[in-house]
């Protein structure tokens, strides 16, 4: 544990939940699952926090299963938690990467339609949408475009 966070594992010794992560109300959903499957002792996956183990910010991914006794009595959870602070940055540019790129084709003078492999609709621009009205109904993200032609 010293080799991921820095902090010798008596630093955890003691610590609540609520002492491990920074509560942020954006992450509040996150939480919140958590919290119930704890509470109802079920397993839980990849669930993203920020820590506060750590100096400076560091996303924190966790999952858990519950441990029972023979005779079904709760010991406690056996788990696993991972760094993820790059991933979250990689996912972060993705989506702004994405976002800088639909706003540049919602705004191009040529009508644009992008489908996926299996030939479903993913953008269209507003050119694209000005020149089908009357198909609008029609126009939403994952309408296969054969469908949308016809």
């Amino acid at each position: 544990m010293q080799a991921a966070t820095g902090l010798r594992t008596s630093h955890f010794l003691g610590r609540r939940r609520e002492d491990m992560v920074q509560r942020h109300a954006e992450h509040e959903a996150a939480w919140n699952t958590y919290m119930e499957a704890i509470d109802a002792r079920k397993p839980f996956r990849d669930i993203r926090f920020i820590g506060a183990i750590t100096h400076g910010t560091r996303w924190i991914s966790i999952s858990g299963t519950p441990v029972f006794s023979g005779q079904d009595e709760f010991r406690g959870y056996r788990g696993l938690s991972s760094d993820v602070t790059t991933l979250v940055a990689a996912e972060k540019r993705a989506q702004e990467s994405d976002q800088r790129l639909r706003l540049a084709m919602e705004n191009l003078n040529e009508a644009i339609c992008v489908t996926d492999p299996q030939e479903r609709i993913v953008l269209a621009n507003k050119r694209f949408r000005d020149n089908n009205p009357a198909s609008l109904e029609y126009l939403w993200p994952g309408m296969p475009f054969e469908q949308f032609v016809r």
